[in-house]
């Protein structure tokens, strides 16, 4: 998993990344550049987004674990990223 808190460039052969969740809410540019075997560089791509610190609260009784007695907990935080561009 990669942590972009500390706002280090990434070097990867994998044509994916996992991102670390822990980026904290705000507005963010990420920026990747491919290199080829060559050693040549292509053009920045370029995206902004911005993560949004939410507290999603349900009380829902339909939401229960897989066991089917105990319910999930009530409060799940999540940290949804818009696309700004």
């Amino acid at each position: 998993m990669v942590d972009f808190r500390d706002k280090k460039r990434v070097a990867t052969r994998d044509a994916s990344i996992r991102v670390d969740p822990g980026l904290p809410a705000g507005r963010y540019v990420f920026q990747l550049t491919a290199v080829d075997a060559a050693g040549t560089r292509s053009k920045p791509a370029r995206i902004r987004v911005e993560v949004v610190d939410r507290l999603v609260v349900t009380t829902d009784p339909r939401l229960v674990n897989p066991d089917l007695r105990s319910p999930i907990e009530p409060i799940i935080p999540i940290a949804p990223v818009r696309i700004i561009d």
